[in-house]
């Protein structure tokens, strides 16, 4: 059975009510596979009864009789990490799939099913699998096939921007790719790899960001793996507590402050935790430094500074991790850089909207091996790209490229 783990803070609950009436959508009986929603309220400040409202919604029934959806009320926000682990630990004893689920991520029809059928016929080292994410209202766009790390200890969402021509499909059989882990706005996880004999939970210290990042990496170090399942799909609004359009300008300058502390600190320590040795003490040689910079060069001083402070007060304990890490490693350090490829993002981070252009255009495009689209990419023909896209893809896809070129970015 599978029981969901629905983190909200200061979520709009219409897109929660839509999170979960997904979850619960009966028309393939993926309901039956469902055995707990758990809304975990991270102490929202912004409409705190809105885990109430949604819940109350919803006249499901679990196998002991009460509510299938459910409201776990966490007193503080201690982070993304600290509320998905308490989560897990609160959810009903028979479920031993866990689904982590962003509020503000929605489940296609049948996802759930491809999901759970997936990695039940998995070999036990994989532990995970997730979606293909698609960037929520920017139709066709992608989110995420899984994510993806660099020796810098840089981590991004594979295909973010990139216009779904097929590219990243499965050629396999039974529909699934191998990845270095999925993107935590929606993921299925054996429930028993957040124990501490396995995997073991969340990084609570890093509060916000990168924490699936260096959950997937302890993994794949521990030698367990990851699948995403192409034919299950996800949609996904990035950040939708934290876009400038929700916020005022000051609220908003202080979250990008405050997402620029957290990532600059969590890179540093993932990268201390799980880098081979010579790798880590370069990116720390390297980013340490810069940080103290930018404390009086940089657009976001007192957020670098902080970040450094943060990084170097945790190391000595991250250190600890990695030794113990390394005690129990079963997989090389430098296997889980391997899915990374120098593509760029095709995505503003600080706007959060999709780059439209010939270049992410012809990124797709190579990858899916079609010379003339390559060829038509390679040229900015719009006509040609437009014959090519109608013999090689299906309707679907070649309209949406039309639909794309129409929105270029000039």
């Amino acid at each position: 059975m599978i029981g969901a783990v629905v983190l909200r803070y200061n979520g709009d609950s219409r897109s929660l009510h839509a999170a979960v009436a997904a979850l619960l959508n009966t028309t393939d009986h993926q309901q039956l596979l469902i055995g707990d929603v758990l809304l975990v309220d991270n102490a929202s400040t912004v409409d705190p009864g809105a885990v109430d409202l949604v819940a109350a919604s919803f006249s499901h029934v679990a196998a002991d009789g009460q509510p299938l959806v459910r409201v776990h009320r966490r007193q503080r926000n201690d982070g993304f990490a600290a509320g998905n682990n308490d989560g897990i630990a609160h959810l009903r004893p028979s479920c031993d799939l866990v689904l982590i689920h962003n509020d503000d991520a929605t489940l296609a029809l049948g996802a759930v099913r491809l999901l759970h059928d997936a990695l039940r016929a998995a070999p036990p080292e994989v532990i995970s699998v997730g979606p293909k994410t698609f960037i929520a209202h920017e139709e066709g766009l992608l989110d995420s096939i899984g994510m993806a790390v660099n020796a810098r200890g840089e981590a991004k969402n594979v295909g973010l921007g990139q216009l779904d021509l097929g590219q990243f499909d499965s050629s396999s059989t039974d529909g699934t790719t191998e990845i270095f882990g999925p993107c935590f706005a929606v993921a299925l996880v054996r429930r028993n790899a957040f124990t501490a004999n396995q995997v073991g939970p969340l990084p609570e210290e890093y509060f916000l960001y990168y924490e699936d990042v260096e959950w997937n990496w302890r993994a794949r170090r521990l030698g367990k793996r990851s699948l995403c399942v192409t034919s299950a799909h996800a949609f996904h609004q990035m950040s939708s507590s934290s876009r400038a359009s929700k916020l005022g300008l000051a609220d908003a300058e202080r979250a990008y402050q405050f997402k620029h502390r957290c990532i600059e600190r969590n890179l540093l320590l993932t990268g201390a935790e799980l880098l081979p040795a010579r790798a880590a003490a370069a990116l720390w040689l390297h980013r340490w430094p810069r940080l103290v910079k930018a404390g009086i060069t940089g657009r976001f001083p007192k957020a670098s500074v902080l970040a450094a402070g943060d990084a170097l007060t945790r190391l000595p304990r991250t250190l600890l991790r990695r030794r113990d890490l390394v005690k129990r490693s079963m997989g090389s350090a430098v296997e889980p850089l391997s899915f990374w490829t120098d593509e760029p993002i095709f995505f503003d981070p600080v706007t959060y909207t999709p780059k439209r252009s010939w270049e992410a255009l012809s990124a797709a495009a190579k990858r899916t091996g079609i010379v003339e689209l390559v060829a038509a990419c390679e040229q900015h023909n719009s006509q040609a790209l437009i014959d090519a896209s109608r013999t090689a893809l299906s309707a679907d896809r070649a309209a949406s490229v039309e639909r794309y070129l129409d929105r270029l970015d000039t």
